[in-house]
């Protein structure tokens, strides 16, 4: 059997961050499966083989990077921060009665994890966004305002390189906005 190419494995992740968010089948399985395995990563099972596991949930482990960047994209989508914490990166997300952190960890390489929570408190941050809403794409709360003011400010920094103020000030001058006022970001 010949090799994927690069285009192929591309497109089919595509399609696998779309199917993955149009239901809740991948969620359900993982909410199943972090029962026994509350902390896991993509890598856990690279070299050693569980024999309690079914070629099911390795599949299922495998789409763990496209089910993250689905959530990501999300985020993104409607500004919302990553939590950050040294090389790793995550999203809180309820479904059921239960919490999970979705991220990505970097050193090396890279790994996706999750964490399983039953409550809410055991989170840091402790906040979060229901499955549901990725699900269905609702905009989250605040997104308009945030949006609204993304847009005037992209409108003063066109303002300000039509009138001829060097890109590298203008940066400058938004970050020290964040620095002296103590902005969150978005």
């Amino acid at each position: 059997m010949a090799e994927k190419t690069f285009w192929e494995r591309f497109n089919e992740s595509l399609e696998n961050q779309k199917r993955i968010i149009s239901n809740t089948e991948y969620f359900e399985w993982l909410y199943e499966f972090t029962k026994k395995y509350p902390r896991f990563t993509d890598t856990n099972w690279l070299y050693e083989k569980d024999p309690t596991m079914s070629e099911h949930d390795y599949t299922q482990v495998d789409l763990l990077t496209d089910f993250f960047t689905a959530i990501d994209e999300y985020h993104t989508r409607n500004l919302l921060k990553a939590n950050t914490e040294d090389h790793a990166a995550w999203y809180n997300i309820k479904y059921k009665d239960a919490y999970f952190a979705i991220g990505i960890r970097v050193g090396q390489g890279a790994e996706n994890f999750v964490t399983r929570y039953e409550r809410y408190e055991e989170m840091l941050p402790e906040s979060f966004i229901e499955f549901e809403d990725v699900m269905k794409n609702k905009e989250h709360p605040g997104f308009a305002e945030k949006n609204e003011a993304l847009q005037r400010l992209q409108a003063e920094a066109n303002l300000l390189r039509n009138l001829g103020v060097p890109r590298e000030i203008v940066e400058n001058a938004i970050r020290q906005a964040f620095k002296e006022k103590e902005i969150p970001p978005f």
